[in-house]
Formats: C-alpha cells, structure tokens, sequence
C-alpha cells in the first residue's frame, strides 16, 4: 500500500515533469528553440537552465506567457465534412488560431476513394491552407502508415481527414494514436477533425454502421460522451433518432456548414451552425 507522503511525492514528481514538458514545448513554439532538457529535473534547476538558453531579461516574459499559457485549454474542432466554402465558419475558426509559423500535421488516412490518392488529399488540403494561411512558412506533415517516424508534440496543429470512418479508426487503434491524441490536447494544441476525422472521437462509430465493411473496431477514442453523424441534414432525422434510441446516448449531427468547438477537457464550448442533439428519448 502506497502511503499518503509516497502519494503526494509521486503527484509533485508528475505535475514537475508535466510543466517543464510544457516550457519545452513553449520554447520551440514562442522562439523556435529545440531543447534536450531534462523534464524530470526539479522545476528550480530546470529554470535556471532556462536562463542560458534565451536572455535573461526576457525570462519573465516568457514564464509569464507559459503559466498563462498553461491554463488555457486546447481545443478540438469538430466538423460536419462540408467542402472548403461550405465548411468556412468552422475552418476559419480552427486556423484563426495558428500562426504563420505553425508546424501542421495532416492525417488523410480516411480516404479510401479508389479514383484518387492520398498526394490528392494532400493537394486538396494545402489549397485550404492557403485560404486561411497564405503565408504559411513551413508546408504542412503528412501522416500514413509509418507512425513510428512522427512525434506529435513537433506540431501545433493536427487535421484529420474525411473518408471511411471504419478504416480510420481503426488505423488510430492499430498505431496507439488515441492516447497521443489526448495527450497532445493536454499540451494545449489544436485537433481538426472533419466527418469522418470527427466522428471517431466519440463513444461509438455505429453511427456510421454503412462504412463498416470488414474493419473490426466499432468503439469511437472515447474523447467524448456521445456519439457524431455527419453530413447531417433533415431527410436523416427519423434514421438518427432511431439510432440514438437503440444505443441508448446522446448522438450529436453536424450538417456540412457547422460542427462543435470544445475545450481541452471536451466540454463543448460552441455549437456553430445548426447542430441538432438527439437523445435516446427522442
């Protein structure tokens, strides 16, 4: 049995590591600097390494910016699949918060179009960059099926691509990338997920039973307490509500020009567009 001093010693040693691992992250962020320091040192030595590495008198700045930094949570947009002029309000909203220097990773691994490719996808996506970050500096990742090559924290932006939502959850469960997902929104970074990118992070993907051909996961990530249906509009109402009723949740539909903002905790922030709840009592 772990006694309570053990205990409490175990939590400084985690929020220690967890808040140098976030100054880490700041510095590359805020001036480019790539660190190798230590995140289980204790935070007053680790500090004054601080100091040789950016000038001391701006310092202050700087730790000021991280602790305000710090408490503000990341965010995850999630979209109905609408194309770049439909989805606007949402997009604008996502990339409003990046800055021209912004490392973006892009995960089109939905896509399972026979008639075009992921360089497709890719060509698709930079021109939506390009209507929301001309000047973008750096071209943005692509993420496929050689996960073990990405380290996720080298980003401050994650967009995940439409397409089978089968095929991309279980692309995400078979690489581990859920938890670096959820870890990655503690770091206080941004996710994107469109259609089939958004749907996977709820409670189940049975939303979408038509995808499922011979893929075996049905259990979304998990992120929320409830379930996506996308590409939303009236004509699947009474499909929606008896789906909601037989898994016994909520199911949230996103139409293509809307979809939900939430915090880093996935508390839903904002509903943009019109989002329409069913609840199994529907």
């Amino acid at each position: 049995c772990v006694s309570l001093d053990e205990t409490r010693h175990i939590l400084i040693a985690e929020n220690t590591r967890n808040y140098n691992a976030f100054v880490i992250n700041e510095l590359k962020r805020q001036y480019g600097i790539v660190s190798k320091l230590d995140i289980n040192q204790p935070t007053d030595i680790f500090l004054k390494k601080i100091v040789q590495i950016i000038p001391k008198p701006i310092v202050p700045i700087f730790l000021a910016n991280v602790k305000k930094r710090r408490y503000m949570p990341g965010q995850l947009f999630l979209g109905g699949g609408g194309d770049i002029e439909v989805s606007k309000n949402l997009d604008k909203r996502f990339f409003s918060n990046l800055r021209n220097d912004a490392n973006i990773l892009y995960i089109p691994e939905a896509w399972d179009s026979p008639h075009t490719n992921y360089s497709s996808c890719y060509d698709w996506f930079c021109s939506l960059i390009a209507e929301y970050l001309p000047h973008l500096a750096t071209k943005p990742s692509l993420l496929l099926e050689n996960t073990n090559s990405i380290n996720l924290t080298d980003y401050d932006a994650i967009y995940i691509g439409g397409g089978n939502t089968y095929k991309l959850l279980n692309f995400l469960v078979s690489n581990n990338l859920g938890e670096k997902l959820h870890k990655f929104l503690q770091l206080k970074k941004l996710i994107y997920g469109g259609s089939a990118g958004a749907i996977v992070f709820g409670k189940t993907i049975r939303t979408v039973i038509e995808e499922k051909e011979n893929y075996p996961e049905h259990e979304g990530l998990g992120f929320l307490d409830f379930s996506l249906r996308c590409h939303y509009t009236p004509s699947n109402y009474d499909m929606l509500k008896d789906i909601a009723q037989k898994l016994k949740h909520t199911i949230y539909a996103l139409p293509e020009d809307g979809g939900l903002i939430l915090d880093g905790e996935c508390k839903i922030i904002e509903k943009v567009g019109d989002v329409v709840v069913f609840g199994d009592n529907i």
